[in-house]
């Protein structure tokens, strides 16, 4: 005996739709010699999340020109007319991930449509400079030897790579292992500076940053974590002398073993003195002491100008670029936190204040517009600190 077996309600009524699906289908089928359906279209997503910005990059002389540089997550460039940040590297193929972090981005002072990134997410692995003079639409490529690491401890420290202002298709680049390097011929080929005093370091963030004097044809600084010192050429890096009296000991008590002040940014302002952040360790981990200091190159004089004592949690930690800030320029591209007139004052702001600061460089610090696998970064990543200031 065959029991029958029920059909679901509808099914009667679905079969004449299948039929007809099915002879559909076989009408686009026979078609399809004739017509072809339009490519896929792919488009950045903004995707919502932590990570760390290093560092923002503006050139000197075009206003709007801002780079920002992630930790893994490539560079962008933000566009003043349409109020977005430009993805740069996601040409970059699933074989040259490690070229995805960039360890430093450096600008031409005298050409704005030239642009440098020194490419290497971790030590141990594949490096290169990334070079476009069309401020980041296209690359070139160029392998190098000397390691990087810009998902490493020491990602805020910088930067690390200079265009010089007198004869830009020189470069030089101050290496976590590797001493200082020197290129002239735009970052295509580079050469080990032998007369540079350091020429290997072992702790894995080496020199810090290199900074050339505007003023001064021939006259650079660099910054170095391994002997905490900051060395001076004035002729174009054939010879470099320590500058003398620097802060080589910590001016408060700190605990055994601590690292001795290391120079971990710089800049010159446009009072001709160098305004240095020093920390006892690259950080972001690991860090719990900072000074800032000024240095006058005329009179070879040195001042403390670090930011007062923050008492409601025992310490405070300045910006990254707490020293660039003194750059007018510079500083609106950047928080203005803590704000400060050449460290004689500084002043600190509220939460109303801030909001207020916020308003009036939304234009200039938009969320970034995160591709795939980006990260957009808080205003607390932006303002990740290069030093902690302490009581004295």
């Amino acid at each position: 005996m065959v029991t029958p077996k029920c059909l679901l309600p509808g099914a009667i009524l679905l079969c004449p739709a299948f039929l007809w699906l099915g002879w559909f289908d076989s009408r686009i089928s026979a078609q399809s010699g004739a017509s072809s359906f339009a490519p896929y279209k792919w488009e950045p997503v903004r995707i919502v999340a932590g990570g760390y910005i290093p560092g923002l990059i503006a050139h000197p002389t075009q206003p709007g020109l801002i780079y920002a540089r992630t930790d893994m997550g490539g560079v962008y460039r933000w566009n003043p007319a349409t109020e977005q940040w430009i993805p740069l590297l996601d040409f970059n193929a699933p074989s040259d991930y490690n070229l995805q972090g960039p360890e430093i981005v450096a600008v031409d002072p005298t050409d704005a449509n030239r642009l440098y990134i020194a490419a290497g997410m971790y030590i141990g692995n594949q490096t290169a400079m990334l070079v476009s003079a069309d401020q980041g639409a296209t690359f070139s490529t160029y392998p190098v030897s000397f390691a990087m690491g810009s998902n490493t401890d020491g990602r805020s420290v910088g930067e690390r790579l200079a265009v010089n202002p007198f004869n830009p298709s020189e470069l030089f680049m101050g290496t976590r292992q590797q001493g200082l390097w020197k290129s002239e011929n735009y970052a295509q080929t580079w050469a080990r500076v032998s007369s540079f005093p350091i020429q290997n370091s072992s702790d894995s963030f080496g020199v810090h940053w290199v900074l050339f004097d505007p003023a001064n044809s021939g006259t650079i600084y660099a910054g170095v974590n391994t002997t905490s010192s900051i060395y001076k050429s004035t002729d174009d890096g054939a010879t470099w002398k320590a500058l003398p009296g620097q802060p080589l000991s910590w001016p408060y008590s700190v605990s055994g073993g601590t690292h001795a002040p290391a120079p971990m940014r710089a800049v010159l302002n446009p009072d001709r003195n160098l305004y240095v952040t020093y920390g006892d360790y690259p950080g972001p981990n690991g860090m719990n002491y900072g000074l800032v200091e000024k240095f006058n190159p005329s009179a070879g004089t040195w001042t403390n100008v670090t930011p007062p004592l923050d008492t409601k949690d025992g310490n405070r930690r300045s910006t990254a670029d707490s020293a660039a800030s003194a750059r007018t320029r510079t500083a609106k591209a950047r928080w203005p936190l803590p704000r400060w007139t050449a460290g004689a004052r500084w002043t600190r702001f509220t939460s109303h204040m801030m909001a207020a600061a916020r308003g009036s460089i939304s234009a200039l610090s938009p969320p970034l517009a995160a591709s795939t696998v980006r990260r957009e970064a808080t205003s607390t990543s932006v303002l990740r600190c290069s030093c902690r200031s302490h009581p004295g």
